[in-house]
């Protein structure tokens, strides 16, 4: 499932927010996604 997340396709104009938030913050935009996700399943599962 995990692999099915991040190969999944996303609406253009998030992706270029999320780009530009990762180039903001010297990361590659899948790095930022994968901190993202995690910090999101941490905060839903307690």
């Amino acid at each position: 499932m995990k692999k099915d997340i991040l190969h999944m396709k996303i609406d253009g104009e998030l992706k270029k927010a999320l780009q530009d938030e990762a180039e903001r913050q010297n990361r590659n935009l899948s790095n930022l996604v994968e901190t993202v996700l995690k910090a999101y399943m941490e905060k839903k599962n307690g």
